[in-house]
Formats: C-alpha cells, sequence, structure tokens
C-alpha cells in the first residue's frame, strides 16, 4: 500500500493505492467526483490548482494504461459496482 501525492482539488492532497496480485486499486479520495469527470478531463469547480489537477488526471490515466488500475473516488456512486465487478480504468 502507497501513499501518492494527488494534487490539485486541495493542497497537499493524498490517495493510497494498494497493489493487489490481479489489479491495482486506487483509493483517490476527493481527486474528482465521478470516474467519468476524470475521462472526460472535466475539472471540479472547486481546486486549490486547476493545473495541478490536470496534471493529477493524466498521472492517473497514464498509470491506467500501464497498469490494471480500479479508481474509486470517495463521491462516486459507481465505485462500489466497479470494485465488486473489478472494474478497470481504460
Amino acid at each position: 500500500m502507497l501513499q501518492i501525492p494527488t494534487n490539485g482539488h486541495t493542497l497537499n492532497h493524498a490517495s493510497v493505492l494498494f497493489r493487489a496480485d490481479e489489479f491495482d486499486i486506487l483509493f483517490a479520495g476527493d481527486v474528482c467526483y465521478t470516474q467519468e469527470q476524470l475521462m472526460t478531463n472535466d475539472l471540479p469547480g472547486i481546486n486549490a490548482n486547476y493545473k495541478e489537477t490536470r496534471n493529477t488526471y493524466e498521472k492517473i490515466k497514464t498509470y491506467a494504461k500501464n497498469n490494471k488500475l480500479i479508481f474509486l473516488p470517495s463521491h462516486d456512486k459507481n465505485s462500489r459496482l466497479r470494485l465488486i465487478n473489478k472494474t478497470k480504468l481504460e
């Protein structure tokens, strides 16, 4: 388990990356409200630093291209289903 910086929404925001044999899980906190928001580059209305948020989005998507990743932002009502169904970020 790793704590990783995911700056943007708040200063010093961090997420937790859990590495498992079959896939990795990113407990993303308040990186964004939903996975769809990440995929469409839709930045939340409130951010400490919009440039850092864009950078965080790109780092997460790049990680997902190179690793099997389940993305779980805190406010996304579908996070639970993605975890149960092992739905990876693509």
